[in-house]
């Protein structure tokens, strides 16, 4: 059920823009000009990529700092969230590049079989603590997040971040 509510969410985030845009009486114009007035806003969407595969993520992008969150639960045996503190490296209202710090938890429960002993499974449990240090691209609600992180526990050091989805825009 949380699976198909995840895609299901995910896939909505991509037409709800469409639907507003739809149902907006005010000008392109007017948009663009009531960008203009506000550069800090609050950015609610969806992402694939570390830490849980598909989760949901919700920030405040600032002038100066920007504070992110993004978390989900594939199944009881897989979730994670991380957060991020990000500096900008260039804004404008449509395009925010930002070197970000980010720390998380990823885990998993994962069934495999013994190679030392055919046809015998066993359950193993990876959990992995991380901080890291990340790219991220904002350009009319797309994002898109690339960078390393290291910590301790099952994973391999360094650890690949990578997040990629869309962020509805509420002006602050």
């Amino acid at each position: 059920m949380s699976r198909k509510l995840i895609i299901g969410l995910f896939i909505l985030s991509f037409y709800l823009p469409v639907l507003s845009a739809q149902n907006n009486n005010s000008t392109n114009s007017e948009y663009s000009d009531s960008l203009e007035k506000s550069n800090n806003f609050l950015g609610v969407g969806a992402v694939i990529g570390a830490p849980s595969s598909i989760g949901l993520t919700a920030g405040i992008y600032a002038q100066t700092v920007s504070f992110r969150i993004t978390g989900g639960v594939w199944n009881k045996y897989w979730y994670g969230i991380q957060g991020e503190v990000a500096i900008p490296l260039t804004r404008s209202t449509e395009l925010i590049q930002n070197i970000s710090l980010t720390g998380g938890i990823i885990s998993t429960k994962v069934l495999q079989t013994d190679p030392n002993q055919p046809g015998v499974q066993f359950t193993q449990y990876n959990k992995q603590n991380y901080l890291g240090l990340a790219y991220d691209v904002y350009y009319a609600g797309f994002i898109l997040q690339t960078g390393l992180g290291f910590g301790k526990g099952n994973f391999p050091n360094p650890q690949f971040l990578f997040q990629a989805g869309y962020l509805f825009r509420f002006n602050l």
